[in-house]
């Protein structure tokens, strides 16, 4: 079966609202999926995480008030054939996502999808150049690794 970018995105919407009603636990869907050729797999947790921050924000309750609606701004708008509620006072106060790897801009042909992956690719460069090897215990990672042998031997 193969899913659609809005199918996996409900999916995931679905989930972790199901997730955060049903047993209180708030997730972020799609994360840490790993692995691929070079940092294709890293480049797609990137995005995925976006994705899931996303949904995590569309998932959260909303408190309808007045100021939140703003039904003066509907109206304004109206069918939204001469304004969009993006240019809106309103819409730049309660702007909640905006991501910094994926253009919301809408798809606009091959070109978007090399930049989102462009900026994929930069911001794995700019993680990897950044990261500083922990300071570990060498004891207690001795002591994890028998945990780990230990298992191996008694559970295969």
């Amino acid at each position: 079966m193969s899913y659609s970018s809005f199918d996996a995105m409900f999916y995931g919407f679905v989930t972790a609202e199901f997730m955060r009603r049903w047993c209180g636990k708030n997730l972020i869907p799609g994360q840490a999926s790993g692995g691929g050729p070079g940092d294709v797999g890293v480049r797609k947790d990137l995005l995925e995480r976006e994705l899931g921050l996303g949904v995590k924000n569309f998932a959260r309750e909303v408190e309808p008030t007045e100021e939140k609606v703003s039904l003066g701004t509907i109206l304004e708008v109206d069918l939204g054939f001469g304004r969009s509620h993006l240019e809106t006072e309103h819409t730049l106060r309660h702007f909640l996502w905006l991501p910094e790897i994926i253009d919301r801009s809408g798809w606009d042909g091959p070109e978007w999808e090399e930049k989102s992956l462009r900026r994929a690719h930069d911001r794995v460069e700019e993680l990897l150049a950044q990261y500083r090897k922990p300071e570990v215990d060498e004891e207690k990672l001795r002591r994890m690794r028998e945990v780990v042998e230990r298992a191996k031997r008694e559970m295969c």
